[in-house]
């Protein structure tokens, strides 16, 4: 009989924040999913077969019960344990459409010893709200395999540009790979092109600098070469967790297919169109269904069956 998943080794071991999502319509119906893009990378590996665990707050309540369940269900084995209540991010929705936003959040990590993951992985509002920032950043520094990045910006609960800045750039001596979006880009760094960004995290040392750009695909640079990806054409119902299921498809593959720690920085111009190619599949399985709803690996084998690339996992 196998182990129980809490008992194996992480192959990859994630950082950030698992909240629960509160939608309430203008007719007064309320519902809520879990969520944070942490969390849904967490579950885009889970579900694609990584050994993952989350490190995060969640609460000893009925919505940390919620995120549990669902972490459990994508085989994501939850590291922390769970106390206090669980953050939420509640949007009320007007009758034209519009919404507004209340955060209720809580970020807090206890010390831990450096990880033995193959992989350790951080974003969004963990990597710049206190206190559980400076743990974060503590794991990244002290962790033993390679690190990924997505700081999937959230404006509502962040610092100034300036200091999220400044938090990003103390990170990039130990980045091996950065995930940015044209939105993170824009608010990051307003004066520069987003590509222009990306090279200068890659000049800077990062081996793996991708951008993504929605509708219009990706553009993924190593060191050894840089390739632009078309994004699937797809039905879209909503584009909740797209990026996060990129995130985790691309480190998925990293793992399984190019020996993540071994000559990431010199990935050729095949390596990087297929890894974009996968990763950008993921994305549009999930656009297609509603809410963040990351795809299974054989879901994600049926979507790619015609294309002439290396072998799927």
């Amino acid at each position: 009989m196998s182990a129980p998943i809490e008992r194996l080794p992480a192959e990859v071991l994630v950082l950030g924040e698992a909240l629960v999502d509160v939608v309430r319509e203008p007719d007064g119906t309320e519902s809520r999913s879990p969520g944070g893009s942490p969390m849904n990378v967490a579950v885009a590996l889970g579900r694609l077969g990584s050994q993952v665990q989350l490190r995060t707050a969640l609460g000893t309540d009925a919505d940390g019960d919620l995120v549990a369940e669902h972490l459990a269900a994508s085989r994501v084995s939850l590291l922390e344990p769970r106390r206090g209540r669980t953050s939420t991010a509640t949007a009320t929705i007007a009758a034209d459409g519009s919404a507004e936003y209340e955060f209720d959040i809580h970020w807090e990590l206890e010390e831990r010893p450096p990880t033995t993951a193959t992989a350790v992985h951080a974003g969004s509002i963990a990597l710049f709200l206190e206190p559980g920032a400076s743990a974060v950043g503590q794991a990244l520094q002290d962790g033993g395999g390679f690190v990924s990045v997505d700081p999937n910006i959230r404006p509502a609960m962040m610092p100034s540009p300036q200091e999220a800045r400044g938090r990003l750039e103390e990170l990039v001596p130990v980045i091996d790979v950065l995930k940015i979006s044209e939105e993170d880009s824009a608010w990051l760094f307003p004066e520069r092109e987003p590509l222009d960004v990306a090279g200068r995290y890659s000049d800077a040392g990062v081996a793996l600098v991708v951008v993504t750009r929605g509708a219009r695909g990706s553009v993924l640079l190593s060191r050894a070469a840089s390739v632009e990806v078309a994004a699937p054409r797809v039905e879209v119902v909503d584009t909740i967790g797209a990026g996060d299921s990129y995130m985790g498809a691309l480190l998925f593959l990293l793992l399984r297919e190019l020996r993540a720690g071994d000559g990431l920085s010199h990935l050729t111009a095949s390596d990087l169109t297929w890894l974009g190619t996968f990763s950008a599949t993921a994305a549009a399985l999930t656009v297609t269904r509603r809410g963040a709803d990351p795809p299974t690996l054989d879901q994600l084998r049926g979507a790619l069956i015609d294309k002439t690339w290396p072998s799927v996992p």
